[in-house]
C-alpha cells in the first residue's frame, strides 16, 4: 500500500503555505544568480556566446524534464521530505559552482544542481495546493511570488558579494539552503495509508474519465505549447541580458538590478493573475498574458539608454 504524508498542525493554516513560499523562495535564490556570472565567466574561463547558450539549455532541459518521472519521489517519501532535500541539494552544488576550474566542472555541477529543481516542484506544487484549500489560485499564486522573489533577490545578493569575494561568493547559498531545507523538513508529519485523509478530491475512476476525454487533451497540449513559449522567451532574455549590457558599456550590478526588476514584475503578475483567475478563469489570463507579450517585448527591444 503507497502512503503520503499526512501534514501537522500547520497544514491547513497561513503557515504551511508560508513556509511552501519560502522554500520557493529559496530554492529559486539558490539557482537563478548564473546570468549574473556568465560576464565574468565570458573572461575568466575565456566562454563563447555558444558555451553560455549550450549551458543555459542544459539548465532547462534538466530542471524540466525530469520533473513527471521525479514526481513519484513526492508519494513515496512526501513532499515535505523531498523538499527539504531538493533545497539542500541545490544548495550545497550551486555554492559550489565558483569553485570550478574549467567550464566542462562549471557545466557539470550546474546540471546536478538542476536536479533539486526538477525534484522540487513536484513536491511544492502538493505543498501549495494542499495549504491553498479552496483559493487554489490564489494559494500557487503565493507560492509562484514566493520563488520569483528568489529569482529577483538571487543576482542583487550575488552582486553585492561579488566585488568582496569573487566568484567564490557562490558559497553563502549553502547554508541558507540549510536552514531553509532543515525548517521545510521539520513540517513533515507521520505517514498514513494513502486515501486515508481528506486530500483525495477526485476519486480514480474520476480522473481516468477526465483525462481521456479529447477536450483534456486538447487543453494539456495547448497549455503545453503556452508554457514552453513562456519559458523559451523568459530563459532567453535572462540568460543573455547581463552579457547584452555589459557589452554596451554597463556593469554587472546594472544587469543585476534589470535581473531583478524583471523577475519582481513577474512575481506581481503571478499574484494578480493567480487571484484574478479565481473569479474570471484561468484561460482568459493566459489568454490576453500572451496578447500583451509581443508587444511589450517589441517595446522593450526600441528603447535605449
Amino acid at each position: 500500500m503507497t502512503s503520503t504524508t499526512v501534514p501537522n498542525a500547520s497544514a491547513h493554516s497561513g503557515w504551511g503555505l508560508t513556509v511552501a513560499g519560502l522554500s520557493h523562495f529559496t530554492l529559486e535564490l539558490c539557482h537563478n544568480f548564473l546570468p549574473v556570472l556568465y560576464p565574468l565567466l565570458l573572461v575568466s574561463m575565456d566562454l563563447t556566446y555558444a558555451q553560455i547558450g549550450v549551458t543555459a539549455l542544459i539548465v532547462g532541459l534538466v530542471t524540466s524534464l525530469p520533473q513527471p518521472f521525479l514526481g513519484f519521489l513526492s508519494d513515496r517519501l512526501g513532499p515535505y521530505r523531498v523538499g527539504a532535500l531538493s533545497i539542500l541539494w541545490i544548495g550545497v552544488l550551486m555554492g559550489l559552482v565558483g569553485f570550478a576550474p574549467n567550464y566542462l566542472l562549471f557545466t557539470l555541477l550546474v546540471g546536478l544542481a538542476s536536479l533539486g529543481s526538477a525534484a522540487y516542484h513536484p513536491a511544492g506544487a502538493i505543498l501549495a495546493t494542499m495549504h491553498s484549500r479552496a483559493r487554489r489560485g490564489a494559494g500557487m499564486s503565493i507560492f509562484s511570488v514566493g520563488g520569483n522573489l528568489g529569482s529577483a533577490m538571487s543576482p542583487l545578493l550575488l552582486a553585492a558579494l561579488l566585488p568582496w569575494f569573487g566568484l567564490k561568493a557562490t558559497l553563502v547559498m549553502a547554508p541558507i539552503a540549510l536552514v531553509v531545507g532543515g525548517l521545510l523538513y521539520a513540517q513533515h508529519g507521520p505517514l498514513a495509508p494513502r486515501g486515508s485523509g481528506a486530500q483525495q478530491p477526485m476519486s480514480a475512476v474520476g480522473a481516468a474519465e477526465v483525462s481521456s476525454s479529447p477536450f483534456f487533451r486538447t487543453a494539456l497540449i495547448l497549455l503545453t505549447i503556452a508554457a514552453m513559449t513562456r519559458a523559451w522567451f523568459q530563459v532567453s532574455l535572462i540568460t543573455y541580458l547581463p552579457v547584452w549590457i555589459e557589452t554596451g558599456g554597463g556593469t554587472v550590478a546594472q544587469a543585476s538590478q534589470l535581473l531583478s526588476i524583471f523577475s519582481f514584475a513577474i512575481g506581481g503578475g503571478a499574484l494578480f493573475g493567480g487571484t484574478i483567475s479565481d473569479r474570471v478563469g484561468p484561460w482568459y489570463v493566459v489568454v490576453i498574458s500572451f496578447f500583451c507579450l509581443a508587444p511589450a517585448y517589441w517595446l522593450f527591444l526600441q528603447s535605449g539608454g
